[in-house]
């Protein structure tokens, strides 16, 4: 058998050259194959993916504040496809600030009257209008109808005709009360009562003596033109009827009286005299108006 020599540690002394060589060999054949083949293409980013949902329009709803005014509505299907990379519209330039300060305050005066409208038309109730009813027809009136209503208005006039002359007939009366003072028939009063003081005084009531009664008394006696005695009413009784009484009797006894002055007969028919008459203890009547 054959031993093998062992192997050196060392290498020979032309192995360095060999080793750069092959790695010159190697760096060529890099070089060549770099230039040789074409680099692969690079794989584009994925692009974005853009969902557009077209709704169909609604003339009903729009919106508040819009930015952009189209040139027509769209609908649906009439509108061309958008490339997925077109440009989005910018939003409008932002208004100077006083510019848009006022066009906030014209908005919220516009939207308060809006609001107040909306009040005053909730608030106020809703009338019907009026429902419109024909007037009934018009019955033409027979002859015997047409002879009755004639009979009835002839008599309704006739009524009128007799009350206005009946009015105009009418007594034109006068009132001398106390304060009736400076009239050109005050002298016709005063004698009318002298002369019914002295009747009195001439038939004092018989009772009064027996009975010492005394007593105060407010008359009133309305005289025709001619001195007649229309009527008698007392106005104030004195407390006891046998003086009451004995007053109106005393008034009838000096009936009729005289006849009215001229200056009083022109314009009263009717002369009204209201006087106070007391009878006294000792025995007498006399006036007490002007007392």
């Amino acid at each position: 058998m054959h031993r093998h020599a062992p192997l050196s540690s060392t290498a020979p002394p032309g192995g360095s050259a060999l080793i750069k060589g092959v790695l010159l060999s190697l760096l060529a054949h890099a070089v060549v194959l770099g230039t040789q083949f074409p680099r692969l293409p690079r794989e584009p980013d994925s692009l974005r993916a853009l969902t557009v949902i077209i709704a169909p329009p609604s003339p009903e709803v729009r919106p508040e504040k819009a930015y952009r005014v189209a040139q027509a509505d769209s609908s649906g299907g009439d509108v061309a496809p958008r490339a997925s990379n077109a440009r989005i519209a910018r939003a409008p330039e932002a208004l100077p600030r006083s510019q848009a300060a006022d066009a906030q305050r014209s908005v919220n005066a516009l939207e308060q009257k809006v609001e107040e409208l909306r009040q005053t038309v909730e608030s106020s109730e809703v009338q019907a209008p009026p429902v419109r009813t024909d007037p009934p027809p018009v019955r033409a009136l027979s002859r015997a109808e047409l002879l009755a209503q004639g009979s009835k208005i002839a008599r309704l006039e006739t009524e009128i005709a007799r009350d206005a002359e009946t009015y105009q007939r009418r007594p034109t009366r006068k009132v001398f009360g106390a304060t009736a003072v400076g009239v050109n028939y005050a002298r016709y009063v005063e004698d009318w009562r002298l002369k019914v003081e002295a009747i009195g005084n001439l038939n004092y009531p018989q009772e009064a003596r027996e009975k010492n009664l005394s007593g105060t008394l407010r008359l009133m006696v309305a005289l025709r033109s001619d001195g007649s005695i229309e009527r008698i009413e007392l106005e104030r009784s004195s407390g006891h009827k046998a003086l009451d009484d004995a007053a109106e009797r005393i008034v009838r006894l000096g009936a009729p009286y005289a006849p009215f002055p001229d200056a009083l007969r022109r314009d009263t028919d009717i002369l009204e005299i209201i006087r106070t008459w007391t009878f006294s203890r000792d025995q007498r009547l006399h006036d007490a108006t002007a007392q």
